[in-house]
């Protein structure tokens, strides 16, 4: 049970010579501004639990001792050592100066007897979980399965309880490293974390093993609902990879090459992005090895609010004007991943999905992730990109038009709101416009259509060259036309002397009746026509992109295909 702190003597001791808190904790010369322990540390000053040396530095780095872990529990605690029974321990005699609190600490049950205590000893992660729990009387409520404690490890309990009571999260690659020693940082957060509630995570994310190698979460400590919700996928996702690490052994007993079947594996791990705030973000990670020359990585998140246990759908990470995706689209493009060299796209890249699930949430921001080969070589692994939270703060004194309609006068077409131009993501026919742009109307013998051009500013003229070239030729009107007789003339018109363009790749998506052919220009710009179709009616949609366009390019735009039909 928790003691009570008692301000006896030695605490008011220490009290009158302390500093005041603020400026005591500012003035450790090795924890600056910004510190990830410093508020436990400033806290821990303020309450004369623990102070730093008469050089100013409060040692950070430095191991715990177990005498000074001694001293500090019986502090922290309010015992008075002076009254404390004797101990006998063969390395720690009445004269020694940490005798008081080490006798008091050992009568309080914080420390087992035995026939030395070993006071100078840096203390381990182990034996700090065995004292804390010792001396707040925290019991194990929950299974956890830490990768390197054992369930037969003399500590699991006491580990475990630490994780279900939120006094430590263990590290990244599931472990909690019992036999590593303890710094005086890191002491001091889990005591502060002991005395303290608001020093601890909100909930528990605890590790749990479903099968070998397999890895997943167990959440406590949110509400009832909210926590089946989330539990239940991770248990979800946890059970179909242990059905697929079956798989993946029964298929290496089919190897002939023996040597080769012992290599065969399958594993699944997880680490916890962010736990804190609004969000619960968790991304798995599984690898998978069947022979060939490598293995294979493959990632899969899930963010949740915590709140209601319910998952996260990527544009709901942002304000409804936010244009998210051109800022990640142009962060991607950069060639520069959070972690690795930067490496070129061996996809013509086209944008963000808005709908993707490929992303996941941390502290610094957002960030999205592609699978190996997605759209970098296979030594680019899993490249994630994170863009942090304050790029994604809208002007808004500057409010960019959320539709921009325009029809067209096309002979034998009804011509109302044929086309809309808006600032939304989500339809399949997207790009990249500048915030004002003009529409021209343009008729021709040949074909019909819509100019769009562009400008940098509300006052500046448009740029001599359309951007877009929305195009109604005459051989796609009704039965007349085809999509494979469309194509060819596309390619035909490509090949014309005064147009010259060498044709790049090609991109068909019939759910959307879309397709596309992207080609280079002589000076390497870009130039796209998009075929679209509606109930055999087709459209050519010209995109180029002029060399004075490369910068400036602002937000993201879609082209909305209405029902358009031929009248008879």
């Amino acid at each position: 049970m928790k003691r009570r702190r008692i301000l006896g003597a030695a605490v008011i001791t220490a009290a009158v010579f302390s500093i005041p808190a603020a400026v005591e904790a500012a003035s450790f010369s090795d924890v600056s501004e910004g510190f990830w322990a410093e508020e436990e540390i400033g806290w821990l000053a303020d309450e004369n639990v623990m102070n730093g040396y008469q050089n100013g530095a409060f040692g950070v780095n430095d191991d715990m001792t177990r005498s000074q872990a001694a001293r500090t529990l019986v502090r922290v605690h309010g015992l008075a050592p002076a009254g404390a029974e004797p101990v006998s321990f063969t390395d720690v005699d009445e004269s020694d100066k940490a005798y008081p609190a080490i006798a008091a600490a050992v009568e309080a049950g914080f420390f087992a007897e035995a026939e030395a205590f070993h006071p100078n000893e840096p203390l381990t992660r182990a034996q700090m979980a065995a004292i804390l729990t010792r001396s707040y009387d925290l019991q194990q409520a929950h299974e956890v399965n830490y990768k390197d404690v054992p369930r037969d490890y003399w500590a699991h309990q006491q580990i475990s309880a630490l994780a279900v009571h939120r006094l430590t999260t263990g590290y990244e690659d599931l472990a909690f490293r019992p036999s590593e020693t303890v710094t005086r940082a890191q002491f001091g957060v889990f005591l502060a974390r002991a005395e303290k509630e608001s020093f601890r995570a909100p909930y528990a994310v605890l590790p749990q093993k479903e099968a070998r190698g397999i890895y997943y979460p167990e959440v406590h400590g949110l509400s009832k609902e909210a926590e089946e919700a989330v539990n239940q996928t991770f248990e979800q996702q946890a059970k179909a990879a242990a059905e697929r690490r079956q798989e993946v052994m029964e298929l290496s007993e089919q190897e002939p090459d023996g040597e080769l079947a012992q290599a065969y594996d399958y594993q699944q791990n997880y680490r916890v992005e962010s736990s804190s705030g609004n969000y619960l973000s968790v991304v798995f990670r599984s690898y998978e090895f069947t022979g060939g020359a490598h293995g294979l990585s493959h990632d899969t998140a899930y963010t949740f609010d915590p709140d209601t246990g319910e998952q996260v759908e990527f544009p709901h990470l942002f304000d409804e004007h936010t244009d998210y995706a051109s800022i990640f689209n142009e962060k991607i493009r950069s060639g520069a991943p959070d972690s690795g060299e930067p490496f070129e796209l061996i996809v013509d890249f086209e944008g963000v999905d808005p709908s993707t699930r490929q992303f996941y949430v941390t502290e610094e921001g957002p960030a999205v992730y592609f699978q190996p080969y997605e759209i970098g070589p296979y030594a680019a692994g899993i490249p994630s990109y994170t863009v942090p939270w304050d790029a994604f703060q809208t002007e808004q004194d500057e409010p960019r038009p959320a539709v921009r309609d325009f029809s067209v006068e096309i002979e034998g077409m009804k011509q109302e709101d044929t086309f809309k131009l808006m600032d939304e993501a989500g339809m399949p026919f997207t790009t990249y416009i500048p915030q004002y742009f003009d529409v021209e109307n343009v008729s021709s013998g040949a074909a019909d259509g819509v100019l769009v051009s562009a400008a940098f500013t509300e006052e500046a003229e448009p740029t001599d060259e359309p951007v877009w070239r929305f195009i109604y030729p005459s051989y796609g009107k009704g039965e007349e036309g085809t999509l494979e007789s469309m194509i060819q003339n596309v390619y035909d018109y490509a090949r014309q002397d005064d147009v010259n363009l060498q044709a790049v790749n090609e991109n068909d998506h019939p759910d959307f009746g879309e397709y596309g052919i992207r080609f280079e220009n002589e000076e390497g710009g870009t130039y796209w026509i998009t075929i679209l179709e509606h109930d055999g009616t087709f459209m050519e949609w010209h995109r180029e992109y002029p060399v004075e366009m490369e910068e400036g390019i602002g937000g993201r735009a879609e082209v909305l295909k209405e029902q358009w039909q031929w009248s008879e």
